[in-house]
């Protein structure tokens, strides 16, 4: 590696990383700035010790990003939103140091397989693009804690999903699953599971594992029954139903005393057990309201005094 340090925006840059910031900058025809904070809507390159430790390129017409990126070995965080990127070089999995990787609203088809060498990644967004499936080698980022994927094409989910022990947050929405790997019931730190707007019929048993889940949005899907493991879910402080095909409720859900927020109209229930009265009655003295703060409203009733 040319070891040569040189002057790039008032920047000492190795030369190598200057010349990588020079390739993009001919392709977006204009100049980079330097930066000092990092945000998700970046625009400009972050250095240390003669090192790109940051770039954002944030809504600039980029169509491609060039093999050369590999050469920003140090990079740690990398936002690249609002492009017109249609694929990733598979130079990208060189970046061993990247924690952040933002493709939100691009034009991705598809992830190159070197992407799971991304080790110590910790978000990676790819929301509104145009994936219609997630190579299996997503399971090597182990470190991963994000992982945004609403608004693409996607019509299922590897099995080695469930081997990202650390996630926290999983965003599904909007896309076209019909079924979920029971694996996912194996990411023990997942706090946030958003399913909305799919076309899940059911939800695997094993999501009673999810002890730590706080939040889980099934709202717009075809969900016919609820699995009676879903009474294990007791850290839930939000349960969004809204608009499936319900037509009851197990009554293990009457062991989830912590919701704060609780959705279940525009389904078929037609009756509601004493037991889940009596639960719902329990919820609204402690404040918990629908997802749009108005109040509980049992299938077929009045409003519960």
């Amino acid at each position: 590696m040319n070891r040569t340090k040189v002057q790039h925006q008032g920047v000492e840059l190795y030369e190598v990383e200057r010349d990588v910031l020079a390739e993009i900058e001919a392709s977006i025809n204009m100049a980079i700035p330097p930066v000092s904070t990092f945000d998700r809507d970046m625009f400009g390159f972050a250095a240390r010790g003669g090192h790109v430790v940051g770039l954002g390129l944030v809504d600039k017409g980029l169509a491609s990003l060039p093999v050369s990126i590999g050469q920003l070995k140090y990079l740690k965080n990398l936002v690249l939103s609002r492009n017109k990127l249609t694929s990733l070089p598979d130079s990208i999995g060189k970046l061993r140091f990247l924690r952040a990787l933002l493709l939100g609203a691009n034009r991705l088809t598809s992830l190159p397989g070197p992407i799971g060498q991304l080790v110590s990644l910790k978000s990676l967004d790819l929301n509104g693009n145009q994936l219609s499936s997630i190579p299996s080698i997503i399971g090597e980022l182990k470190l991963l804690k994000t992982l945004e994927l609403a608004f693409n094409q996607l019509s299922s989910i590897p099995s080695t999903i469930g081997e990202l022990k650390w996630l926290k947050r999983l965003e599904l929405g909007h896309n076209r699953l019909s079924s979920l790997p029971d694996t996912i019931g194996e990411m023990e730190s997942l706090h946030d599971l958003v399913l909305w707007n799919n076309m899940l019929a059911s939800i695997p048993d094993t999501i009673g594992k999810l002890v730590s889940l706080t939040q889980l949005y099934l709202e717009a899907n075809q969900i016919t029954i609820l699995p009676t493991t879903i009474g294990s879910l007791k850290s839930l402080t939000l349960l969004n139903l809204r608009g499936n095909k319900l037509t009851a409720l197990p009554v293990t859900i009457a062991k989830l005393v912590k919701l704060k927020q609780l959705t279940f109209d525009n389904n078929q229930i037609s009756s509601f057990p004493d037991e889940l009265r009596a639960w719902i009655k329990y919820l609204k003295q402690k404040g918990c309201e629908d997802v749009d703060g108005r109040d509980i409203r049992i299938p077929g009733s009045t409003l519960l005094e």
